[in-house]
């Protein structure tokens, strides 16, 4: 008996892709990419906040080996003249890593160990001052603009709200990025480059972000009586001034 032939199979047609199927594609791709991709700057934008904040806490570690070695003494921002050692130089000997004094979102300028390129700046001015020549007037010795010794630790009224070091912008000049704040010459104060603000480290050790609007201050407080500070200057300089003016 002859064999059968075998029943022909089936083809399944080919199917290709429409321009409406691969158009759809695309357009659910592009929908994801800009749901992720915001995700992935925020994800980017946080782990260089954490790097800013255990750089900080590094340097508070610096400063308080600082002060159980210097009888609780704030060290000075710089030496006779404008010359070293710097803050930062007296507090890196407790210190291995140069570049804990670089946020990581320095980016307006090349950052550098260097007085006029650090990354954050200090609270010299109402902490760290030392040396100026020049003799407060009668009745101004109180805004801290002349000569003195340096803050004690014991001298800081409230260490939570009494800023130590933080985010510094570039001064106009290109100068001394390495001081926070200083009267009549830069005062800047803290930064924006974290989100609209800076993070600032306080002299009880934590670390805050902090926004110009509430911290900083364009009035010039140099050679004016507290007396004639205006409500929002006294207000914003319990930030800056250990000795917290609104207490007393």
């Amino acid at each position: 008996m002859p064999a059968r032939p075998h029943a022909p199979r089936p083809r399944f047609p080919r199917h290709a892709f429409t321009l409406i199927e691969l158009l759809v594609v695309v357009s659910i791709i592009i929908i994801l990419a800009s749901l992720l991709l915001p995700v992935a700057g925020r994800a980017q934008q946080a782990a260089r906040d954490t790097q800013c904040i255990s750089n900080l806490r590094q340097v508070v570690f610096g400063f308080r080996c600082y002060l159980n070695e210097f009888k609780r003494l704030f060290p000075p921002h710089k030496g006779l003249n404008g010359a070293p050692p710097y803050w930062f130089d007296l507090v890196r000997r407790y210190l291995t890593d140069k570049e804990v004094y670089g946020c990581p979102l320095v980016s307006a300028w090349k950052w550098d160990y260097d007085p006029h390129l650090l990354g954050y700046g200090y609270n010299a001015y109402w902490l760290g001052l030392w040396w100026h020549t020049d003799v407060a007037p009668a009745g101004q010795e109180d805004t801290g603009r002349y000569s003195r010794f340096w803050r004690a630790e014991i001298q800081v009224q409230q260490p939570s709200s009494c800023c130590l070091v933080g985010d510094t912008p570039r001064k106009p000049d290109g100068s001394w990025s390495s001081s926070l704040w200083w009267p009549n010459s830069a005062q800047e104060g803290v930064d924006t480059r974290h989100r609209g603000g800076g993070m600032v480290l306080f002299c009880d050790g934590h670390v805050q972000k902090m926004y110009p609007k509430d911290m900083n201050d364009k009035d010039p407080w140099a050679g004016v009586p507290v007396t004639y500070l205006t409500k929002t200057s006294i207000e914003v300089r319990k930030w800056w001034d250990p000795l917290r003016p609104l207490d007393r």
